[in-house]
């Protein structure tokens, strides 16, 4: 009876999905209060027959599995208690990791030190539009898509964080700024599961004294999860590919999927993973428990298809809100095949190198390209991995842009910063560390390298902190703009700012408690206050009429305010 039940819901699922749009919407907004069921389109529509199928495809399986009594065994489910127990013991800190767990603690210190004095810098365009468009309320946050800006996770976290800290700099940042320390831990324990300890807590200083990624942490933008969440997923993947765990895989797809969340681009990293986990399991030796290269092989698919499944759920919201169509339009990576194929690797690579190594002198950068050449011309003594990572995602990377193409800048590729870090530290600490045990066994030399990165660290986290008043102290030039109109303006009166500013405006409006509704761009006023950014080509003319105010004021009556920093305030009379 319970099977010729499920046999008949699974048939009404489908027979559901396969219904024509025409049917089905006059069907669907009859269980509308209102009779109409507004955000049901086409395109809509397909989601939903999606997730129908799914249905019909879970209770399927489940009808599958219910019909074996070994049916669980036999796939594994049975011993998921015993594999999430086996990871967390490989993953944890061991016994022998104590000094290296200190070392650890001194890099992440620093590396938080670092941050600090620019975790109240002015907030830029796009942090300013998160905070101010997207992150005004939860379901907003996961339902609106109409411009890539809304790095959706994230701006989750960024509600939360302002709820519970307020709207202050510091606090919408702090998501970014925790996932970002969160990466420097993460890629510490990544680097000594799959090479050694030297080598994962080199990872982790390096990428602590990153620039780049001391931008990105204290940022309110997306990248700093991104990054993490990356790592994440290629930890658990080196596990799963170790030995047979339900747990990894699954936590493979719930990281990658998450990552996919914050950032659609998380999709190039994730197809590395799954290139370089795909030649692992065929090209590498087989885990322990793994019956077979087929075994292994279901286990990959099976991971493939739950972060499909669990990307299509999360996205969901914003697939039946914003619509299918808008989604895709703004979520890719504009490409522009008019670009030689030559011409777009150089471009790309000159944009990473720009972004992640332009502050560094050209020595250093020679010692870098150096580092990430030894780790993979020693990577099979250096590590137990037999397919290196880096080849996987040097040729995917390439085969990305050869066609796609994109002209986008560097941020795409953010995620793999700190893996690219892994492999630098695994050319030079580990090769030291290779070197010692094969000719000098009795010289420390890897521990000496780190004591002395350690110090040299520890001095820039000094210096660091000696700033920190300074920098906590200043104020950027919009936040002083809007502390001297709040005592200078009267509710009669209207700012004017350019487009790309507005939002920067309106969140420090928001933080001193002076009305936005100075702001709104349909008000009558006594007096208008515009401000303007010369250095940038604006002028007041322009500014006026972007604004539709160009006959709304006397331009010979104009009184300059003030000027600093780029920056001009001049008043207007009403008419």
């Amino acid at each position: 009876m319970i099977l010729a039940g499920c046999l008949l819901g699974i048939l009404v699922l489908l027979a559901l999905a396969a219904l024509p749009f025409p049917f089905l919407k006059p069907a669907l907004d009859g269980l509308m209060p209102d009779g109409e069921f507004e955000t049901l389109t086409e395109a809509t529509a397909v989601v939903m027959r999606i997730w129908l199928v799914l249905a019909a495809g879970l209770l399927a399986f489940a009808v599958a599995v219910g019909g074996r009594a070994d049916a669980g065994r036999r796939i594994g489910f049975g011993s998921f208690r015993a594999d999430a127990v086996n990871l967390w013991r490989a993953i944890r800190p061991h016994h022998t990791d104590g000094p290296w767990i200190l070392c650890l603690g001194v890099v992440l210190a620093f590396a938080l030190a670092l941050r600090l004095p620019r975790i109240m810098a002015g907030l830029n365009h796009d942090e300013a539009y998160t905070v101010m468009t997207f992150s005004r309320s939860l379901p907003f946050a996961v339902t609106n898509y109409h411009v890539p800006n809304n790095h959706i996770l994230h701006t989750v976290l960024v509600y939360l964080s302002a709820r519970l800290l307020g709207p202050a700099p510091w606090a919408v940042r702090m998501p970014a700024l925790l996932t970002g320390l969160a990466t420097v831990v993460g890629l510490y324990f990544f680097g000594r599961d799959t090479y050694s300890r030297a080598t994962g807590l080199g990872a982790a200083l390096l990428l602590a004294m990153s620039s780049a990624h001391i931008g990105s942490s204290v940022k309110a933008r997306g990248y700093a999860p991104l990054a993490l969440f990356a790592v994440l997923a290629f930890w658990f993947a080196a596990h799963s590919c170790r030995r047979k765990s339900w747990a990894a895989w699954l936590l493979v797809s719930l990281f990658s999927s998450l990552g996919a969340l914050t950032l659609p681009v998380m999709l190039y990293p994730y197809a590395v993973l799954m290139a370089w986990l795909l030649a692992e399991g065929i090209l590498g030796n087989l885990g322990e428990g793994y019956r077979s290269r087929r075994h292994f092989l279901f286990f990959w698919t099976a991971s493939g298809l739950a972060t499909g499944v669990l990307v299509f759920a999360l996205y969901t919201p914003a697939l039946l809100v914003t619509g299918p169509e808008r989604m895709v339009a703004i979520g890719r990576v504009a490409p522009d095949l008019d670009v030689g194929v030559r011409a777009a690797l150089l471009s790309n690579l000159g944009q990473v190198v720009g972004a992640w190594a332009g502050s560094l002198p050209q020595l250093v950068r020679w010692l870098v390209a150096a580092g990430l050449g030894l780790g993979l011309l020693l990577h099979r003594r250096l590590s137990w991995i037999t397919v290196p990572m880096q080849v996987v995602a040097i040729v995917l990377v390439g085969g990305f842009i050869v066609v796609q193409r994109p002209v986008y800048d560097a941020r795409i590729w953010f995620p793999f910063l700190p893996l690219l870090t892994l492999w630098v530290s695994a050319g030079t600490f580990g090769a030291i560390e290779l070197g010692q045990r094969l000719y000098s066994p009795r010289i420390p030399l890897t521990a000496g390298l780190l004591a002395l990165c350690l110090l040299l660290a520890g001095g820039m986290g000094v210096h660091a902190l000696e700033s920190l008043p300074e920098a906590w102290a200043h104020k950027g030039r919009e936040e002083q703009a809007v502390l001297l109109l709040k005592g200078a303006v009267h509710e009669s009166d209207r700012i004017v700012a350019p487009a790309n500013r507005v939002h920067i405006l309106r969140y420090y409006a928001r933080v001193h408690q002076l009305s936005q509704d100075l702001m709104d761009q349909n008000s009558e006023f006594d007096r208008l206050f515009l401000i303007t950014y010369p250095g940038e080509g604006q002028t007041t003319e322009v500014l006026l009429q972007s604004a539709g105010l160009q006959g709304a004021v006397d331009l010979a009556r104009a009184r300059r305010v003030t000027g600093f920093m780029g920056l001009e305030i001049i008043q207007f009379e009403g008419p």
